[in-house]
């Protein structure tokens, strides 16, 4: 007995040691992937407001890239596609690199939101007497601008540094890389029948204009080779998308009735249901319903793992947006309907609900593509989607640059128009608020 109680504290010491290394990695890519978010962030949103149209459109084409493809796709872009070009970095620069750039794209949005609250008659006078923009923007802009923009930073942050970085766990594996190092000393490629790389190039713009035929030329040698599976695992993951999405539409409709109850006991469940989701990131949950059931007897294949762990994730902030949208009608309107002999039900159904339905639409379609997008992390789990299908093609043809950045362009054309869609329903709510 004394033995057996000896190896458990020496295995949970040795546990605990390892996930206090884990702890101090992740504190290091969250504070590392911040700064280059908050730096990239503010310097785009500055760029935003120039009066030069191509800079502008650099800055719109970066956020709706990178807020349209997966981190995940981003992140193995950067460690294993950037191998094939010869560019190499550890898992570390990669990751901090990645994720600072994905958050980038949404602090650009936040921080440009906060200069546009401003009225711009205080940039104009501080040009007036005698400022330079840079300096209306350091000394009239910023200040005020970072009180406004302080809360949802505070979200965002909050949301990188507690669930996108167990994604850097995916680019730990080196097969992948192992083989780049061969194509890059010159060995043959499957279905090449010359060095996949020359000797040498030509110089200047000429060399740059050789070098993107050849990258084109590889998606034409291929396309009818990796085409069908990306097709099929891009149905798979629509299916995914959809099952996980109804999941989290009913559970979290559940779950904000369970909170705007007059229950303590149901209010506190689904308090703390919503909270403990939003603050663990979605990996953990698919490993725990994939791995961690197991050993009690209850097993999931990994497509129905990927769509109950997304859906009862996403739930919790579908019930923050099925209470915010039920919240935001007026409660006379509940009380006037009950006064005419409505029931709670019928008033619900006929009164409240119609209304709130215009206010959730829009978040209800940014969740769609947040789900959308995080089905690439299903593929840690092995779900047959976009990510895997894209994973297995790599190893096979080693062209992570161009099959990533493929399957990167596949996520962006799936998530961008229902982008659009929620931005204008968003627009049109407004505007139909405020007349």
């Amino acid at each position: 007995m004394g033995r057996s109680y000896q190896a458990w504290i020496e295995q949970l010491a040795t546990f605990c040691a390892a996930l206090f290394g884990g702890a101090i990695v992740t504190a290091e890519i969250t504070i590392g992937a911040l700064a280059i978010a908050m730096a990239v962030g503010l310097v785009m949103a500055v760029v935003s407001s120039s009066r030069i149209r191509s800079l502008r459109f650099f800055v719109i084409m970066y956020v709706e890239v990178f807020r349209s493809v997966p981190a995940l796709t981003q992140l193995f872009i950067i460690y294993f596609g950037l191998a094939q070009i010869g560019i190499r970095l550890q898992s570390l620069p990669a990751a901090i690199v990645g994720l600072g750039l994905a958050g980038g794209a949404i602090l650009t949005e936040v921080f440009r939101a906060g200069f546009q609250a401003l009225h711009h008659g205080q940039r104009e006078a501080a040009l007036a007497v005698g400022m330079t923009p840079i300096m209306a923007v350091r000394y009239i802009i910023l200040p005020q601008a970072w009180r406004i923009v302080l809360p949802p930073l505070g979200r965002c942050l909050g949301n990188r540094g507690t669930r996108d970085h167990v994604l850097c766990a995916a680019t730990c594996h080196q097969d992948v890389r192992d083989a780049i190092d061969l194509f890059n000393d010159g060995a043959l490629l499957p279905g090449d029948e010359h060095p996949a790389r020359p000797s040498g190039s030509a110089p200047g713009t000429q060399g740059a204009v050789l070098a993107m035929i050849n990258f084109f030329e590889i998606y034409v040698a291929h396309w009818h080779e990796w085409w069908p599976d990306l097709q099929a695992a891009a149905a798979n993951t629509l299916a995914l998308t959809g099952y996980s999405y109804l999941i989290a539409i009913v559970f979290g409709l559940i779950v904000a009735l369970a909170k705007l109850s007059r229950s303590r006991l149901l209010s506190g469940v689904a308090t703390t249901y919503v909270e403990l989701m939003r603050g663990v990131p979605t990996l953990v949950i698919l490993f725990l319903l994939y791995f961690g059931l197991v050993p009690l007897g209850v097993t999931f294949n990994a497509f129905n793992a990927g769509a109950i762990g997304l859906g009862i994730h996403a739930a919790a902030n579908v019930a923050e947006i099925f209470r915010g949208g039920i919240e935001a009608i007026h409660k006379g309107q509940r009380e006037a309907a009950l006064a005419v002999g409505m029931t709670p039900n019928q008033c619900f159904r006929s009164i409240i609900l119609p209304q709130a339905v215009g206010i959730m639409m829009p978040p209800l379609l940014n969740m769609l593509v947040i789900l959308l997008k995080d089905t690439s992390i299903c593929s840690l789990i092995s779900t047959p989607e976009i990510m895997l299908r894209t994973k297995e093609i790599a190893s096979i043809y080693f062209r992570p640059m161009h099959l990533y950045v493929l399957a990167g362009g596949m996520y962006f054309v799936m998530a961008w128009p229902l982008s659009l869609a929620a931005r204008r329903l968003g627009k049109r709510f407004r505007r139909g608020r405020r007349d």
